[in-house]
């Protein structure tokens, strides 16, 4: 989804980023009553492909705050070259990236003498630096009051939930629950979800990839060496090979004509003059 593409301007820019990244419904709300202002047609577009796709208030599960896309997207970069090879070059530099990529990351995971990985380490640090300046109101043995100034919010250490909804979509608690556990000297660690652990991290690159080896020496199955493979059943086009990705469906840009003679949309030099034409014949 790319509206500065779409749209041809960047006026929405700001709001719209507010808007995603707002965790309160009502600061949702506020940020998306600027985009319905500044341009309708923008909101309306944010609206057909569905809010809940981009915006943190209104997802109904946990995001963890990781955007799957960026993964997807970097992994289309990592091949991009690939592609122009063959198909068994490119499996094996796939085979050979992920065998790669599994052992740097499985080293780490083993490495490291913390409970959370060392990018989610330091942001835990961070936020209970800026707790330990907030005022703590106990309501009950597992509910607080946060005060911080701003928007301040009602912590429940019990399900794990606070009122400006952060510590409910992220798994990690944020500065009003962390502020709470250090009014009742609580493990941080113990709020964190369990997919945020080192431990969880090793167990996503537990496995080792292997390479082919020599292929005589393969232990091939009868039914599978028997097999003959053939040309595909269709002719491939004399073009070069593609190399980027086909764009989702809300990527696509639909290009609009613009006038050479009047700087208008919707039309060309050629049919603005038959337009004129026509008009003087009427």
């Amino acid at each position: 989804m790319n509206i500065q593409a779409k749209f041809k301007t960047d006026h929405c820019h700001s709001e719209y980023f507010l808007a995603a990244k707002s965790y309160r419904m009502s600061d949702f709300l506020h940020h998306f009553e600027k985009i319905k202002v500044k341009d309708q047609a923008i909101a309306n577009y944010l609206e057909e492909i569905g809010i809940e796709k981009w915006s943190c208030a209104n997802f109904s599960a946990i995001r963890y705050n990781i955007m799957t896309s960026n993964n997807v997207e970097s992994f289309n970069n990592t091949t991009r070259d690939a592609r122009k090879y063959p198909i068994t070059t490119l499996a094996e530099f796939l085979r050979y990236t992920l065998q790669t990529w599994f052992f740097k990351r499985r080293t780490l995971a083993i490495e490291s003498n913390k409970p959370l990985p060392t990018k989610i380490e330091k942001k835990l640090e961070d936020r209970i630096e800026a707790a330990k300046t907030l005022i703590v109101q106990p309501l009950s043995h597992y509910e607080f009051y946060v005060m911080d100034g701003d928007r301040d919010g009602q912590v429940n250490l019990q399900t794990k939930t606070c009122s400006c909804k952060r510590f409910d979509l992220t798994g990690l608690p944020y500065t009003h629950a962390l502020a709470a556990t250090l009014s009742r000297r609580i493990n941080p660690y113990s709020l964190c979800s369990w997919y945020y652990t080192v431990d969880v991290w090793l167990c996503s690159y537990a496995e080792t990839i292997y390479p082919v080896g020599n292929e005589e020496e393969l232990d091939v199955p009868d039914d599978i060496s028997r097999r003959m493979v053939e040309s595909p059943p269709y002719k491939p086009k004399a073009s070069r090979s593609k190399t980027k990705r086909t764009k989702s469906k809300e990527e696509k840009i639909i290009m609009q004509r613009h006038c050479s003679c009047c700087s208008g949309k919707g039309h060309n030099r050629v049919t603005y003059t038959y337009m004129i034409l026509t008009t003087l014949n009427k």
